[in-house]
């Protein structure tokens, strides 16, 4: 085969993909200020997060998401594309949802059909610096024709973290789809909990703030209200919950507890440096 050929045979691949990341950023959290920029072993969660996509190769096109001119300039430092969104926007949901939006209008004014026809867009937060392929891959790889989004659970085998306030529980039910997720501990323990669980018997199931999904599923939710219940917990996968999106859910393997670590506050970026030594 001629490079030309396999030049011509990697782009037709590469366009079939047609998978969308957007990776939402903004500086303000409660919790951890400026998360984006944070550096974890002198590079920032924004890098980290980036770079895992793009060594992945799953994606056609990665796109940061911001309302801040910091992480714009952060982005063309790293020649990662961004889109500017609305600083109004409350969510992670919301912000996807714009920067679809955005690539839609650009790729009509440019003529560009692969930017108007994604297969999958899937939304990855910059909490998450050690998100792996295999994780990635299998959110993708989850959506299908009775499937239109999907997310990802990992055991809780700590009671600690079960009762940890700033940690986002999960229910399933036997087909492997979301029921219901809170920061409480679900589901409750009428007679209280064991102090550990194990990868077999789980003492709960912890999210991981990253979904694929269709571009129609996202952008529909977006337009959609906030429900009471994403308000009071500020979740926003509580919203396609709420208006009856089926949601498949992939448990994360026992040996990828690494790659799902989730920096929420300042000790879990200091647990993360530690682990990295």
């Amino acid at each position: 085969m001629t490079l030309l050929a396999i030049a011509t045979e990697d782009l037709e691949k590469s366009q079939s993909r047609k998978h969308l990341c957007i990776i939402p950023a903004r500086l303000f959290s409660t919790r951890l200020p400026g998360k984006a920029q944070k550096l974890l072993k002198g590079v920032s969660l924004l890098e980290r997060v980036a770079t895992r996509c793009r060594e992945s190769q799953l994606f056609y096109k990665i796109v940061v998401a911001t309302d801040d001119l910091t992480v714009e300039k952060e982005c063309s430092r790293l020649g990662v594309d961004f889109i500017r969104t609305a600083p109004s926007l409350g969510s992670g949901l919301e912000r996807a949802a714009q920067a679809l939006n955005s690539l839609a209008a650009e790729a009509l004014a440019t003529s560009d059909l692969i930017q108007n026809d994604w297969k999958t867009v899937t939304v990855v937060p910059v909490s998450l610096p050690t998100i792996n392929t295999y994780l990635l891959e299998s959110l993708i790889n989850a959506i299908h024709t009775e499937v239109s989004m999907s997310t990802l659970v990992a055991p809780i085998v700590d009671l600690k973290e079960l009762l940890d306030s700033s940690i986002t529980k999960a229910v399933l039910d036997s087909s492997g789809r979301l029921l219901y997720v809170s920061k409480s501990p679900i589901p409750y323990a009428l007679e209280g909990y064991p102090d550990e669980g194990s990868d077999s018997t789980p003492l709960g199931y912890r999210l991981i703030p990253v979904f694929s999904a269709r571009p129609e599923v996202v952008i529909r939710l977006a337009g959609l209200p906030p429900s009471r219940e994403e308000t009071l917990e500020d979740i926003d996968i509580l919203r396609a919950i709420f208006y009856s999106q089926e949601i498949r859910v992939l448990v994360s393997p026992a040996n990828a507890t690494f790659d799902v670590i989730e920096v929420l506050s300042s000790y879990d970026l200091e647990r993360l440096e530690s682990i990295l030594k």
